[in-house]
């Protein structure tokens, strides 16, 4: 019998990088769980061919009292008897971690998710009393625990990986190169609404990221960073589209986009659409932009996957100490040739 294949993916980039994955590995038996009910109803991206079964499970919600029981109640309704070959990015989620204790792993496979993949961090085989700490106080620190556990918290034997050359936290098991495939659909769509919100290649994407949602820094402090990346722009720019990072508050990156309006003397732009599409999809756009950041994961996939978009980081040398690994995220940026920041 062929063991099931179990993917829990909550981003669009997630379920990319999974269906590249079961595609250029001819994987069969798979089933999909997900806390985001819209990726099964992704015309353009979710490929229902490809899962034997599809589960959506309600996301644990703080500001309900009873989230957490309505999703043990809905989790205890999956088939878990038989053992599954898991693969996730985000295994530092209380509810994949969940999920995952639900079944007999076989083969536990890690696929890229952010910066953390990229930077030299031990990963912990905690006992169970601290797991049961950490889920206990997970209501009230569920922003430190996202924090401190981190990329690569459950051991795994293999690891997909954009540049496996770079990841330094996963020595101890098999690293494999990884190779999107971005659906033909995906593609088009992607043009159509370029297309039809006037973005041309003399425009800029900014990309926003939960920064200050997940603790790492102030919003007035984030916010002084962005004026600084946007006021030490030398390129002319007639639009910059504002491109939300899937784990932002609403309310936050309404914000963000009012200070980017504060400082840039063009159009700016947001697409909830545009929102809704993989930034790793711009592979083959018809056109090449500019894009921004702070530090987001996404300056280095856009250059590996394609090497002619030009990305510029917000931060340079002289904010090391700002955050933690700040000067290897510098290294590594430069090794992709990721621009920092002119001042």
């Amino acid at each position: 019998m062929i063991t099931k294949n179990l993917f829990l993916v909550n981003t669009r980039f997630h379920l990319l990088i999974a269906q590249s994955i079961i595609t250029t590995n001819n994987l069969t038996n798979l089933l999909l769980i997900t806390t985001d009910k819209s990726l099964l109803s992704d015309e353009y991206l979710y490929d229902s061919k490809l899962w034997s079964d599809s589960i959506y499970i309600e996301k644990i919600k703080l500001s309900s009292p009873f989230s957490m029981l309505t999703f043990l109640r809905e989790l205890k309704t999956i088939n878990s008897k038989e053992a599954v070959n898991l693969f996730w990015g985000n295994d530092y989620q209380i509810e994949n971690q969940l999920i995952a204790n639900r079944f007999e792993l076989n083969e536990v496979t890690l696929f890229d998710d952010g910066i953390a993949t990229y930077i030299s961090s031990e990963g912990n085989d905690k006992s169970l009393v601290k797991k049961v700490l950490e889920f206990c106080v997970f209501g009230l620190f569920q922003r430190f625990l996202k924090n401190r556990i981190g990329i690569g918290y459950y051991p795994h034997e293999y690891h997909f990986s954009l540049y496996p050359d770079l990841v330094e936290n996963a020595k101890s098991c098999k690293i494999i190169e990884l190779n999107l495939s971005v659906p033909n659909t995906l593609k088009a769509h992607t043009n159509e609404v370029l297309s039809r919100i006037n973005v041309y290649t003399d425009s800029i994407f900014f990309l926003t990221q939960p920064i200050s949602e997940y603790g790492v820094m102030s919003s007035e402090k984030e916010n002084t960073l962005i004026k600084r990346l946007i006021n030490n722009i030398k390129t002319p720019l007639k639009t910059m589209v504002v491109k939300a990072h899937p784990s932002e508050s609403a309310t936050r990156h309404l914000e963000r986009i009012e200070v980017i309006k504060g400082f840039f003397d063009g159009q700016v732009v947001s697409s909830p659409e545009l929102n809704r599409i993989p930034i790793e999809a711009f592979v083959d756009v018809e056109i090449k932009c500019t894009f921004l950041s702070l530090y987001s994961t996404a300056l280095i996939n856009l250059k590996i996957i394609n090497d002619t978009h030009r990305c510029i980081s917000g931060i340079c040398e002289s904010d090391i100490g700002l955050l933690n690994s700040l000067d290897e995220i510098i290294t590594i940026f430069a090794k992709f040739r990721v621009e920092p920041l002119s001042l």
